[in-house]
Order: C-alpha cells, then sequence, then structure tokens
C-alpha cells in the first residue's frame, strides 16, 4: 500500500469520506492479497458461488425432491447464495481486520473506521463477479429481465447497511474479546436456515414470515426474487422490517465502534 506523504496530517476528526483514497487502496490490497499465489485467482469468486449452488441443487432437488415452482433450481438457489456469501464473508473480513491491521492505525492517523469499511468494500467485488454470472444464469434459462429488477438497487441498501452496521460491530468487540469470531460463526450457522437461501419465503407460514424478514437478508433475497421472478414490485409489508432492523443495526454498529475505538490501541 502506498504511505501517504508526511505533509498529509491524518486526525480521527475527518471522516471516512474524506480519506475514501485510502478506503480503496486499503480494498485493493485486500482483494490482491486474497487471490494472490492463488492457482485460480480471481476465479474462486465465480466458482465458489457455483459450487455451492451445485450441492443444494443435488441435495433438495435431486434428493429431497423440493420443488421451485416455475423458477429453475439452479436460478433459484444461487439468487440466494450470491447475497448469503457478500453478507457472511464481509463481516468475517471486518471482523480481524482491526486486530490484525492495529500497526497502521499506530504509523499513520486515520479514521480506525476505514479498515472494517475496506473489507466490506473488497467483498463487493466478488458480488459483483457474482452478479455477473448470475446475469448469465439468467440469460442461459431464457428468463427476461423486468423493470421492476430496478428495485434491486435499493434492496442492496438494506443489505449493505446490515452489514455494514455487524461489521463494524464485530470488528470492535474483536478486539476486546476474541471468542467473537466463534459466536459470529455459530450465529451464520444458524442465520442460514432462517434465511430464505435454499428455499423461497412464501413457504414459510405467513404468521412467522414478518419474524423471518426482520432479517435484512432475508428481506433482500425476498425483493429481488420477487422483483425477478414475479415482476411485481415486494410489498412495503414485506420490505419496512428487514429495512428497520438494518438501520438499527447500522445505528448500533457505528456508535459501539466510536466508543471503543480509543481503547484499541491499549488492548492491542
Amino acid at each position: 500500500m502506498t504511505v501517504p506523504p508526511p505533509t498529509v496530517v491524518f486526525t480521527h476528526r475527518k471522516s471516512a469520506w474524506e480519506h475514501r483514497h485510502l478506503l480503496f487502496a486499503l480494498a485493493g490490497r485486500d482483494i490482491r492479497a486474497r487471490y494472490r499465489q492463488s492457482f485460480l485467482g480471481i476465479y474462486w469468486a465465480v466458482l465458489n458461488p457455483l459450487l455451492q449452488t451445485l450441492v443444494f441443487w443435488l441435495v433438495f432437488s435431486r434428493f429431497l425432491r423440493m420443488s421451485s415452482g416455475t423458477v429453475p433450481f439452479v436460478v433459484l438457489y444461487f439468487s440466494g447464495v450470491i447475497f448469503w456469501n457478500f453478507f457472511t464473508t464481509a463481516i468475517t473480513g471486518a471482523m480481524g481486520s482491526v486486530a490484525t491491521q492495529m500497526y497502521l492505525l499506530e504509523k499513520h492517523r486515520f479514521p480506525a473506521v476505514i479498515l472494517p469499511l475496506a473489507s466490506v468494500l473488497a467483498r463487493g467485488m466478488d458480488l459483483a463477479v457474482s452478479a455477473g454470472i448470475f446475469g448469465l444464469l439468467l440469460a442461459w434459462f431464457a428468463m427476461p429481465v423486468p423493470v421492476t429488477a430496478l428495485v434491486i438497487l435499493p434492496l442492496l441498501l438494506i443489505g449493505l447497511s446490515a452489514t455494514i452496521g455487524i461489521s463494524l460491530l464485530t470488528a470492535a468487540l474483536n478486539t476486546l474479546y476474541r471468542d467473537v469470531a466463534q459466536l459470529v460463526g455459530l450465529a451464520f450457522t444458524l442465520g442460514f436456515f432462517l434465511t430464505p437461501v435454499v428455499y423461497d419465503t412464501e413457504a414459510v407460514p405467513a404468521g412467522y414470515r414478518t419474524w423471518l424478514l426482520l432479517n435484512p437478508v432475508a428481506t433482500v433475497i425476498h425483493g429481488v426474487r420477487i422483483a425477478l421472478f414475479r415482476g411485481e414490485l415486494p410489498s412495503l409489508a414485506d420490505t419496512w422490517p428487514g429495512a428497520l432492523a438494518s438501520v438499527v443495526l447500522l445505528a448500533i454498529g457505528w456508535m459501539a465502534f466510536r466508543r471503543l475505538q480509543s481503547t484499541f490501541t491499549e488492548v492491542l
């Protein structure tokens, strides 16, 4: 990473936006480091979701004979896998970003929040690659993209807000308690079954659906499927629980990080 010239004074009072050049530099370094000395390199961003989708197709479609309605199994599963993978890998990467890069904060004064944000941004590249593959799958199965697909952009903001909030919270707590990683791993295992990755939200009884959609990732996946596969806009009743939860998570994560960041150098 290029070190800023000494004439540039970094202060914690400056916002992350004012340090966006450093944010992009750290995100780029994260991407390069992740695929350096890798045989397949960037192609892992393509293979991971495809292999997961293949396994889900074999287990749930061929072995358990679950129905996907009028949507091809591969398309249905892939539409869930790409968002779940972004959510989990972004949080996992951001969680250790402060603890493993404290030397950067000691050498150069800049907002510590840049570190987890850069990790999330780096995972956005994998999401973009997966989205491209998803587009190819839609073309392969001759599935048209309706105009309602435009609603995917605001839906992504819901998922991104929740991801950033949890990333900030876990990154801060991980500097104090190293068993946070174990708890997050357990939460991901449980959360996978509470997120409609391999099943359709409509299969959930109506009485439980609102509770399920409090999960922002579930809101994103459900909304994307409604917009793409039905050509309809997701209802406000289905969207507001996840949107509200994402705002709350973002606020909690941001406040917790700001409160704890003064202890980072002392603890580490």
